[in-house]
This record gives C-alpha cells, structure tokens and sequence, in this order.
C-alpha cells in the first residue's frame, strides 16, 4: 500500500502496517537491501535479472492485469475460485458445481461517518 494512495488510506484506517520501498523524493529504492538506492528501472532491471538467474521468476507481460490485482480480488473483485485443503499440496480449484463462491460479508473499515453512503459501493 506504499505507493498506492487508496491503499494506503486503507492500511492507515485499518492498522496495517507497511514498508516504504521507493524514496519518492528520488524515485530511488530504498528498504531494499542490496538494490537501495538504485532507481526504480534500474532496480526492476537488477531484480528480475536475480530472479531468472535463481530460476525463481522471469519477466512477462500482462496487458489489463496488475500486479496488485490478486491482492485487492478477495473483497473488491470476482472471488477467486481456488481453495487449498489440509489434504492436496496445491490449490486447486472449486468444482464447477460450487460456483460461484461467496465471501462472507466484509466488516466497515471506515471510521468516518461522512463515508457512511459509500460502505457498501466500496466493496461491492
């Protein structure tokens, strides 16, 4: 939610704490380990050149998906029809027969009476 302002609204109303990577006043990384101070291109460059090095990740493309997307699906998207159970070591997803799959309904994290109105838009 660092670099996100309705995420980081979100996070400060609902005591989330988290860690600022980019110096917006550089547009450097910072909080980063080895990739501090870089710039943010330069970062992303040396990151995921790690990654395909460690076999761990490569770089794609993906035209109308963010990376922030599966974050934010659980209460403000389509529900993600995939479960994990004690007994499979992977997710697997529902039956269609189960479809589609409900979430319990979310708790306000507005402390404001002003946004009142706006509760339930905001999830749906």
């Amino acid at each position: 939610p660092a670099h996100d302002e309705r995420d980081r609204e979100f996070a400060d109303l609902s005591g989330i704490s988290f860690l600022s990577v980019i110096d917006e006043e550089t547009q450097t990384l910072i909080n980063s380990g080895p990739y501090s101070s870089l710039s943010i291109e330069e970062g992303k460059k040396q990151i995921v050149a790690k990654a395909e090095q460690e076999n761990v990740g490569a770089l794609t493309t993906q035209f109308r998906l963010r990376d922030w997307l599966v974050s934010r699906q659980r209460y403000w998207g389509a529900p993600i029809p995939t479960v994990y159970c004690s007994s499979c070591p992977d997710p697997v997803p529902v039956p269609e027969d189960q479809l589609p799959v409900l979430l319990p309904p979310l708790a306000s994290t507005c402390q404001h009476d002003h946004h009142d109105h706006h509760k339930h838009e905001a999830i749906n």
